[in-house]
């Protein structure tokens, strides 16, 4: 007889997902394939990863991550002030545009010159 193989560290795990915020699917692995991590490996988000242990294969589980356990509060030190004309004619400065910089990117959140650093999942 054999046992039921449960997560665990080290163990290469394929995992169907969908990311709600406030009731809202913002992300989902429907489509575009299941995600492949090790677990214990620190690739996906702590509060996540940690739920995960002792699950089985084909197992489903609703997950509730807090903004501490996932990408981190708010980092009121990330923002900056950046006048309008540091930027091109062309960008549209307006609450919610990203901007994309090398390995970063800056939501405009709350003043059309004052970039925010947070990731778009912390809380504001």
């Amino acid at each position: 007889m054999s046992e039921t193989l449960k997560v665990a560290d080290g163990q290469v795990i394929t995992m169907e997902y969908t990311l709600k915020v406030d009731g809202e699917i913002i992300d989902t692995s429907d489509g575009n394939g299941p995600i492949e991590f090790v677990q214990g490996a620190g690739n996906i988000i702590p509060g996540l990863e940690r739920e995960l242990y002792g699950m089985t294969i084909g197992e489903s589980k609703d997950v509730v991550v807090t903004a501490e356990d996932g990408y981190g509060d708010l980092d009121h030190e990330a923002y900056m002030d950046i006048p309008r004309d540091q930027f091109p004619a062309h960008i549209p400065m307006e609450i919610g545009t990203q901007l994309e910089l090398p390995m970063q990117r800056w939501p405009i959140a709350g003043s059309p010159t004052a970039p925010t650093g947070a990731y778009p999942l912390s809380p504001s």
